[in-house]
């Protein structure tokens, strides 16, 4: 009985450990920003909004920085993940999260990502 709860619990705890969500998240939400993946390091995925696909593939934190100096900044947050290798440099992605730090970019933890088709 015990052995069944204890595998049951960590059974649990493997599932929710994963943020990608095959649930709709609406990007007018105040709490959720779209966006392309242009960096990523070994815990966070770097989301830029209002750039093309093709902008994406050929940014990276540098890039955007230098950018920003000289033009408007696009929006910019790093979202922290517990697996960054799931994602891809130039997916387009919707992240749910709660609470940002307001540097640039931002930063915060994500709830839940979805993963937009094109």
């Amino acid at each position: 009985m015990k052995l069944s709860i204890i595998f049951f619990t960590i059974l649990t705890l493997f599932g929710a450990c994963s943020e990608i969500t095959d649930e709709e998240l609406d990007p007018e939400e105040a709490d959720v920003e779209e966006g392309y993946i242009v960096d990523k390091d070994e815990s966070r995925i770097l989301v830029v909004g209002d750039i093309t696909r093709e902008e994406a593939t050929k940014m990276d934190e540098q890039k955007l920085m230098s950018r920003s100096e000289s033009s408007i900044q696009p929006p910019a947050v790093w979202f922290g993940v517990n697996n960054p290798g799931d994602y891809e440099l130039g997916q387009l992605v919707r992240v749910e999260f709660e609470g940002m730090d307001a540097s640039y970019p931002g930063q915060a933890g994500a709830e839940k990502i979805q993963i937009v088709g094109e």
